[in-house]
């Protein structure tokens, strides 16, 4: 299968190409995507389940998208993000 780069303008909607993020937020995203990505190597290296897989996860959507809300689980749910600080 063949990859096929895009250039923003394309691959973005309109929408979301009129947003300007603050370079201090994109810096903190790169930051923290690249430790949970290092973490999950190290996971992976380990032949851990993929139970432990949910804090890097956890910790990047806290620290990221999702600072204002609870992440947690639900039922079955591995990891469900709540829509305020509380899990009701």
């Amino acid at each position: 299968m063949r990859k096929k780069q895009l250039q923003p303008q394309k691959a973005l909607s309109p929408a979301y190409r009129k947003f300007n993020p603050v370079q201090a937020d994109v810096d903190r995203f790169v930051t923290e995507l690249a430790a949970c990505i290092d973490t999950i190597k190290l996971v992976d290296a380990k032949n851990e389940s993929e139970e432990h897989l949910k804090s890097p996860i956890r910790k990047f959507f806290s620290s990221t998208f999702y600072c204002d809300n609870e992440i947690n689980t639900r039922e079955r749910i591995d990891l469900a993000v709540y829509l305020g600080k509380d899990a009701s």
